[in-house]
């Protein structure tokens, strides 16, 4: 059983062409299929690549000691991953073209067939080929809205007003002027197999002899750390079989029980998150800088010759260098804008739109297929926009959407 967290590391080994071929097309069952096929080969012993040519070994013929029988681990790891990857891809690729359109025009006021060709050829939508067919993103709609004030303009039901831009300047202001900003939360959260997975786990269960189904079961729960604290756990849906400690480096509650029913796992708890203000201009870098979690590490973390020249371009009047790269005000640039899509991709662009050429301008789109990239902006989860001035880091956080 492989970890999808360290079969990533993997992914740049690539696919067999066959399968490669295969995916770009969309038919994403004959790839698994093939992968399965490969994966069910006893081949990491004797051999460096699956045996796909279908002969059958002369009668006694024993195939010699491969010297580095673990050396095609990682190719085993990729198509472990790569799979995990097509089985998903579907489900995030889910509208026909006449079935995008339909969401469009149930949304907008006049939107025509023409309206939205347009607009795909321009490539203001994320599409893939899915079994053979062009299929779109599953939030293509709100995106489109969210990055075309001309349709946005056209919504059948407008959106309430709001005051997010003034909420956001304000809580700047507050932080520049007293240091810090801070907000109370109370979070409800919860974690249950599927009742598809149950049901699959009991009858398994059942023929082994058992009427019931093992479980064990984790959520995470806020720790104690300059940016939490007043801390108060205020309920569970079932005693807990654990909770760690406060000061645990990963805290989390523990539950586990024999279900002979699906159920689900919950906790309620409140916490104050602060957020301590930094002028990254204010202060000099130490002289000697580590080298852990700042350097490259495919095939996330990829410093591509576009990136180094955008990072060199942004730093070029900036008075100091933080990390690996700094992105300070350049002349001319206001805000810097990180794109997190698949390989990781910078834009620094004026007044926090991006070149007209990018499909995904005036948006901030992760493929939601591909783990994200471990580039990310200082405190910002998938994306973030800092005015003024941020710094690039590398953050080696492992990504949500892995099957641990």
């Amino acid at each position: 059983m492989y970890d999808l967290n360290e079969c990533i590391r993997s992914l740049n080994v690539g696919l067999p062409d066959d399968i490669a071929r295969l995916k770009a097309a969309g038919y994403y069952k004959e790839a698994i299929a093939r992968i399965d096929r490969l994966l069910a080969e006893d081949w990491t012993k004797t051999q460096n690549s699956p045996a796909t040519n279908g002969s059958a070994a002369p009668e006694g013929y024993v195939p010699p000691e491969n010297p580095t029988p673990h050396g095609v681990d990682a190719l085993r790891e990729a198509l472990t991953v790569q799979k995990e990857i097509m089985r998903r891809l579907p489900g995030e690729y889910c509208w026909t073209e006449a079935e995008a359109i339909a969401r469009m025009q149930e949304r907008v006021k006049g939107f025509t067939a023409e309206e939205f060709r347009a607009l795909d050829w321009e490539g203001r939508m994320d599409w893939r080929f899915v079994e053979g067919e062009k299929r779109y993103q599953e939030r293509f709609a709100e995106t489109l809205l969210a990055t075309h004030a001309d349709l946005a303009a056209r919504k059948k039901t407008p959106d309430a007003p709001s005051n997010k831009n003034e909420e956001r300047h304000r809580l700047c202001e507050k932080m520049m002027q007293e240091g810090s900003a801070s907000a109370d939360i109370t979070l409800r959260t919860s974690i249950r197999m599927s009742d598809e997975a149950f049901a699959a786990a009991l009858e398994k269960a059942r023929a082994e002899g058992r009427d019931t189904v093992h479980v064990r079961a984790w959520l995470a729960l806020p720790a104690a750390c300059p940016s939490q604290s007043h801390i108060t756990l205020d309920g569970f849906t079932e005693t807990p079989g654990h909770i760690a400690a406060e000061d645990a480096p990963q805290r989390t509650v523990y539950w586990e029980a024999d279900l002979a029913e699906n159920r689900t796992f919950g906790a309620e708890y409140s916490y104050r998150e602060t957020a301590v203000y930094a002028d990254p201009l204010s202060f000099t870098p130490d002289p000697e800088q580590p080298d852990f979690y700042t350097g490259e590490e495919a095939p996330h973390i990829v410093f591509t010759p576009y990136l180094r020249a955008l990072a060199a371009q942004l730093t070029l009047h900036s008075r100091a260098q933080l990390g690996v790269v700094a992105l300070h005000k350049a002349d001319g640039v206001d805000d810097v804008l990180v794109h997190t899509a698949f390989p990781p991709n910078v834009y620094a662009v004026h007044g926090g739109k991006r070149p007209y050429g990018d499909p995904c301008r005036g948006t901030f789109y992760r493929h939601p297929s591909f783990p994200p990239p471990s580039i990310s902006l200082t405190a910002s989860p998938w994306w973030t926009k800092r005015r003024r001035s941020a710094h690039l880091c590398a953050s080696r956080r492992p990504a949500p959407w892995q099957t641990p």
